[in-house]
């Protein structure tokens, strides 16, 4: 088992299920982070974030000084389902 995001054009990130983490008390787990360039190329960026055990706050994501999409674990509003 694994998870796998991908551009469609080849470019893609995999999280192998055995690399997963195994703490049934992480709720969140954000696999990769999605660049829409203005040119429509699509990019991938690899990240496997997983949120503090028993967190119920969601991720949070914003632009950073360089221009890159930064995600911030549990710094997000509390979670409403599972």
């Amino acid at each position: 088992m694994s998870l796998a995001v991908g551009n469609g054009a080849g470019e893609r990130t995999v999280i192998d299920a055995s690399n997963g983490n195994r703490n049934n008390r992480i709720y969140t787990c954000v696999p990769a982070v999605i660049h829409n360039g203005r040119d429509g190329n699509v990019r991938v960026e690899y990240l496997e974030a997983y949120s503090r055990p028993n967190s119920e706050h969601r991720p949070d994501a914003y632009i950073g000084p360089d221009g890159r999409v930064m995600v911030r674990m549990d710094a997000g509003p509390v979670n409403r389902f599972k």
